[in-house]
């Protein structure tokens, strides 16, 4: 138990030592949009606000054939424009694109409803 307290004596300096260092930049990664996206049938057309900090690097993944970005990867904050195909059946479908960077992921589903 004495040691146990005597390490924590010990790491405790350090840790206001490091959490007290200010940096010059947050670094920060999310997606500013809605993370949910509803079409209609015929919309061709959706955004993904990427809301990230110049040095983060992220990578849309996960991307159906009938729901396309036109970035697949980028930096910073960007807006990612997709492609949208006409839904011309009788079923609703759905994608889950999943937007990633070093710091985490974030999903997107794209809802598209039926004709």
């Amino acid at each position: 138990m004495k040691r146990k307290i005597a390490f924590l004596v010990l790491l405790l300096p350090l840790l206001a030592l490091f959490s007290s260092c200010s940096k010059d930049k947050e670094t920060y990664f999310g997606v500013e949009s809605s993370t949910t996206i509803n079409l209609g049938a015929n919309d061709t057309q959706a955004q993904i606000k990427v809301d990230a900090s110049n040095d983060v690097t992220w990578t849309v993944t996960n991307a159906p054939q009938w729901c396309k970005p036109d970035l697949i990867t980028g930096s910073g904050r960007r807006t990612v424009n997709l492609s949208v195909q006409k839904n011309t059946t009788s079923e609703p479908r759905k994608a889950e694109l999943v937007v990633v960077s070093f710091l985490g992921q974030v999903t997107v589903v794209v809802n598209q409803a039926a004709q």
